[in-house]
C-alpha cells in the first residue's frame, strides 16, 4: 500500500473533536438520563463512532459520483484546507455534508 499523502491534520483535529464530543454528551447522559458513567460513556462512544463512520462512508460515496472536478476540489479542501476556484455548487457541497453528516 502507497501512502504518500496522510492528512495527519484531518485526523487528529477530527479525534479531538470526536474526544470532546463524547465527553460533553456522556455528561448530559449521567446528568439528565441518570445513566452511570461508565454506560453513559459508553453509549455515547458508540453514537458517535456509527455517526463518523456512516459520515464517512456516505462522503466518499458522493464524492465517487461527482464530476472530476468536483472530486479534485473537496479532497484538497479535505486534506490541505485550500480551494483553488469557489464554485456555489461546491460551497453548497461542503454546507449540506456537514448539515446531514
Amino acid at each position: 500500500m502507497n501512502l504518500t499523502i496522510l492528512p495527519l491534520r484531518a485526523i487528529v483535529s477530527g479525534s479531538l473533536i470526536l474526544l470532546l464530543v463524547i465527553a460533553i454528551e456522556s455528561f448530559f447522559f449521567q446528568y439528565r438520563l441518570k445513566f452511570i458513567p461508565k454506560v453513559s460513556v459508553q453509549y455515547a462512544t458508540v453514537m458517535n463512532l456509527i455517526s463518523t463512520c456512516i459520515g464517512w462512508i456516505l462522503f466518499f460515496y458522493v464524492v465517487s459520483i461527482v464530476p472530476n472536478i468536483w472530486e479534485k476540489e473537496v479532497v484538497a479542501y479535505i486534506l490541505f484546507g485550500k480551494i483553488d476556484t469557489i464554485f456555489p455548487i461546491f460551497i453548497l457541497f461542503i454546507f449540506l455534508s456537514f448539515l446531514f453528516l
